[in-house]
């Protein structure tokens, strides 16, 4: 879960502009007016870790943060990565190894917007 503020709600483009910390995301149209703060949820499975900033791709969302652990679970490596909140993404053990994924590494957490969860409101 993370809190994110919403900037713009586009009802014509299926899609709120939402701030998290300095990072701009696109989540699911939320129908909630800008200045209004909600929570987003995201599965570990809908997270894809990137060495690099992605381009040419039609994934709008990339949270830039650096890796805390990289644990291996039940034949699955859960890479735990700090973007002002601790995320977790699960990928595979090749797929680890492959992008030589440490603790202290600048990674790129990329996911879809219609991945996203939209939750409650905060206080």
């Amino acid at each position: 879960m993370l809190p994110v503020e919403v900037i713009d709600s586009s009802a014509d483009r299926s899609v709120c502009r939402v701030f998290f910390g300095q990072q701009e995301l696109q989540i699911p149209f939320c129908q909630r007016p800008p200045g209004c703060r909600v929570f987003i949820g995201l599965r570990a499975d809908d997270i894809i870790i990137g060495r690099q900033q992605p381009q040419g791709l039609s994934l709008r969302n990339a949270l830039e943060g650096r890796i805390n652990d990289v644990t291996v679970v039940g034949g699955k490596s859960l890479v735990y990565v700090d973007v002002g909140h601790r995320i977790a993404a699960k990928i595979t053990p090749e797929a680890a190894a492959e992008l030589g994924l440490a603790a202290g590494q600048q990674v790129f957490c990329l996911f879809k917007a219609h991945s996203i969860r939209v939750g409650p409101e905060l206080d």
